[in-house]
């Protein structure tokens, strides 16, 4: 009992780096005009309460549903991304900033609040915390989240459950203390048909010494429904006339100067009709007649919208001669912040990602495909799968590896493309890699 009378709440103060965050005059202004125009039911029309919001510092993304009963302490600490739904009776107490991400859904009821007491002080100081909630996230109604709390990308929140803690992507959570329940899944995914068409995309520039191998290894493929299309970037040694001797093989050729390759890859994708799409350079070939239907038949097995698996570099010269086996078993996209992705060679993904999702990045000069990669998998969270078997035979010394500039250049734009997709790594952390790429000239594959 001597401890509950010690509590002095006259000696309450808050934290000495605890500002409202606007002048007084800001404050009687949305306290007396602002709040009650977001809140009434008389006017539900969320452009013109957004716009209220806007003016008193919010960043309201576009698209933005706002339901009647919504209360903000602070518009200024508050930010709204593009197509999120904030619904009756939200209450967000913002005494630290609150960020909703795009094509989030806090329901009826919910409360965020970024203010807490410590308990043991008898002056019971104020601890604030910021909520985030990250994209395609679902707040369910009468819901409370309290301060420092990330809701991960994808996680859904119950019906009446509490929070102090985050919650990971894709996860649904519930009860009080809110815990891990099951994965979300989303069904959306159109599925495929019994007899997917397999479009292979092969860019080409000068690629006659090793271009017959690629297309043959092609042709070898024991699965029937393949659209096989070759985009040329204007070669001038010969690579038209292999083309044009396998013409009647191919379904789509283009010749004509391009601002790189991933300006190729994405010219292939636009003519891409196939249900699922593959690429394979123009100096590498499909180590199996397999490959393609198995493929397949995995996609078919699974709920992934993505496959991988293994390769293996071999000589430029004897391409029997395997120089260093890079499995892609180990992968998870927690990898990327170190520098890893499947080996895209091998990476086959149903068509309808890219629609959604995006092509290549034209900006980038090395990398674009591990930014597109951690988009994919890592941003957008595309279920994916691995084949342990090797299915591409890489000639050694592309493009990524050439030179120490292009190392450099390569990690540069990993460290930049996990940036863009909100992973947080550093030029020494993605370096780590080649540490352990020391044991992939050892290994072997079987």
């Amino acid at each position: 009992m001597s401890n509950m009378t010690s509590v002095q709440l006259a000696d309450y103060r808050p934290s000495p780096d605890y500002t409202p965050g606007a002048p007084w005059l800001t404050q009687l202004l949305w306290y007396y005009f602002g709040a009650p125009l977001v809140a009434t039911p008389w006017l539900p029309i969320s452009p013109l309460k957004a716009w209220t919001l806007r003016r008193f510092g919010a960043h309201i993304g576009q698209g933005v549903t706002l339901k009647p009963g919504l209360r903000v302490k602070f518009p200024w600490r508050l930010t709204v991304g593009d197509h999120s739904w904030l619904g009756e009776n939200l209450w967000i107490d913002n005494l630290a900033p609150v960020t909703i991400a795009d094509n989030v859904c806090l329901s009826q009821g919910v409360y965020l609040c970024t203010g807490n007491h410590d308990w043991s002080q008898p002056s019971f100081d104020l601890r604030l915390g910021p909520i985030h909630l990250q994209s395609g996230s679902w707040v369910a109604a009468g819901t409370m989240i309290g301060p420092g709390v990330t809701v991960g990308a994808g996680a859904v929140l119950t019906l009446g459950s509490v929070t102090t803690q985050s919650l990971q992507p894709w996860t649904i959570y519930s009860g009080n203390p809110a815990q891990p329940i099951k994965q979300r899944v989303l069904t959306t995914a159109p599925p495929l048909p019994s007899h997917p068409k397999v479009s292979l995309i092969t860019v080409t520039y000068n690629s006659a010494a090793t271009l017959t191998q690629t297309l043959q290894s092609v042709q070898a493929q024991d699965y029937p429904h393949i659209e096989h299309i070759v985009i040329d970037g204007g070669s001038t040694d010969g690579t038209l006339e292999i083309i044009q001797a396998h013409r009647h093989h191919l379904a789509q050729v283009i010749s004509e100067p391009d601002r790189g390759m991933y300006d190729a890859l994405n010219k292939g994708l636009a003519l891409a009709t196939g249900d699922l799409v593959g690429m394979l350079n123009s100096d590498d070939t499909y180590a199996h007649p397999q490959v393609i239907s198995t493929v397949v038949t995995t996609l078919q097995a699974t709920q992934a919208d993505c496959v991988f698996a293994d390769l293996v570099y071999v000589s430029p010269t004897h391409p029997d001669k395997i120089l260093r086996y890079y499995s892609s078993a180990p992968f998870t996209p927690r990898r990327f912040a170190s520098g890893w992705m499947p080996a895209h060679p091998t990476v086959f993904i149903k068509r309808w990602a890219y629609d959604r999702y995006g092509p290549f990045k034209t900006d980038y000069k090395i990398a674009a495909d591990y930014e597109l990669l951690i988009r994919f998998l890592a941003k957008h969270h595309l279920p994916y799968t691995y084949v342990p078997q090797v299915w591409v035979n890489m000639r050694a010394g592309g493009i990524s590896t050439r030179n120490l500039m292009s190392n450099w250049i390569l990690n540069r734009e990993i460290v930049r493309g996990c940036a863009e997709n909100g992973i947080r790594t550093n030029l020494f952390k993605v370096c780590s890699k080649y540490f352990t790429k020391v044991f992939q000239l050892v290994r072997r594959p079987g």
